[in-house]
Order: structure tokens, then sequence, then C-alpha cells
């Protein structure tokens, strides 16, 4: 399977489409990344959350930071404020090594 990004054309201005050429037939998916209104994002499961805060009390400073970055682009900031909490603990920590 071969998965390569095309340019944006100017009827996509905010995001790129992904062409996936599968035995020999050619899908294009929707775009990657838009402009997102942060109003319009959904919460996150709780479930990932108490999953993502046992996981944060182990992140080194870069995984730390690629993942707040990710993280709070996917999800609404409001129901991440657990996470939060977690994510400044370990911040607090890595910065007393």
């Amino acid at each position: 399977m071969c998965v390569a990004a095309k340019p944006s054309t100017p009827a996509q201005p905010t995001g790129a489409a992904i062409a996936v050429n599968v035995r020999g037939a050619t899908a294009t998916a929707s775009p990657v990344w838009t402009d997102l209104d942060p109003l319009e994002l959904l919460a996150a499961p709780a479930d990932s959350i108490e999953t993502w805060m046992r996981a944060v009390r182990n992140m080194d400073r870069d995984t730390l930071d690629l993942f707040v970055r990710r993280t709070w682009r996917t999800w609404s900031p409001t129901s991440l404020r657990p996470l939060a909490v977690a994510v400044d603990t370990r911040r607090a920590q890595l910065d007393g090594e």
C-alpha cells in the first residue's frame, strides 16, 4: 500500500488530501489537517483520559510536548482539564531534575 500526500489545491486551501493506491485503485481521502474551530471539538472519552494520565507520568519532555500538541488539537480543551493537571505535574517534575 502506497500513501502519498498531494499538495493543496485552490479548492482545498485549508488541508492536504491523501491519495491511497491499493492494487491499482486510487481513492482520495478527505483533508487530513483542516482549520478546526475549537468550539466544535468533541469531548475526550473518560477512559482515554485516565490512560493518558498514567502514561504522562513516564513521558520525557519531548514526548510530552508532542503528546500535548496532538491531544489538544484533537479533543475539547475543557474535557482535558484533569489531564492538564497531570501534564503540569510532570513538567514540574522534569524541571526539577
